[in-house]
């Protein structure tokens, strides 16, 4: 398996060196990732793109997480990150069709890693279908798309669980599925991650329906 390197950082964001990835996660160093999340509106309705990891992920294998993300590894700058969007969902985007979000400082930490991130965050507005997309069988085990306004509600306790819809796959093969999720099939990002995710969204959402 080859090594992957990343840029580190201090917590003021400072470059400090280069490390093998094993390494930062363990010692918990500061590092870039690029997230981008793909929205629709639909009938008035704002949805929200969210990727299923696969049960094999070393990390929250079978959660719901950002629609497309990754590392970027050593030398490369945040556009560089634009490749996740096409290997995971098989979509192809360009820099300025999306929105920036700016930096978003992301610290999550278990029993086998420190992972502190300077998350380059993204929003985009998918205006196709969802079966268009085509998610990577080895990164992704299918999409889902939730109505923004019950995602909302889910994660601020005032209901305990929301019906989603999607494309999963199945004996290797994408079938269509309605099912019911609670807050724990997410992936854990920090509150305040989650919090500027939010606030964008209302803003877009106004704009949208305006």
């Amino acid at each position: 398996m080859t090594k992957e390197f990343f840029d580190i950082f201090n917590a003021e964001m400072n470059h400090i060196g280069v490390e093998e990835r094993k390494v930062v996660h363990q010692k918990g160093y500061w590092h870039k990732a690029f997230h981008c999340w793909l929205y629709q509106m639909e009938n008035g309705m704002l949805y929200i793109l969210f990727q299923k990891r696969q049960q094999d992920k070393d990390t929250h294998p079978n959660l719901l997480d950002i629609t497309a993300a990754g590392h970027l590894t050593a030398g490369e700058h945040p556009e560089d990150g634009i490749r996740e969007v096409e290997e995971e969902l098989g979509i192809q985007v360009q820099l300025d069709e999306m929105e920036s979000v700016g930096v978003i400082p992301a610290s999550y930490v278990s029993d086998s890693l420190i992972d502190n991130e300077f998350c380059y965050t993204y929003f985009y507005h998918f205006k196709k279908p969802l079966e268009t997309i085509i998610p990577d069988p080895v990164e992704l085990a299918g999409i889902y798309r939730v109505p923004f306004h019950q995602l909302k509600s889910l994660f601020n306790g005032s209901i305990n669980s929301i019906n989603i819809f999607g494309y999963e796959y199945k004996n290797s093969k994408l079938v269509s599925l309605q099912t019911v999720v609670e807050r724990k099939d997410f992936v854990p990002h920090p509150d305040n991650y989650y919090k500027v995710i939010f606030d964008e969204l209302i803003k877009i959402n106004k704009v949208l329906s305006s």
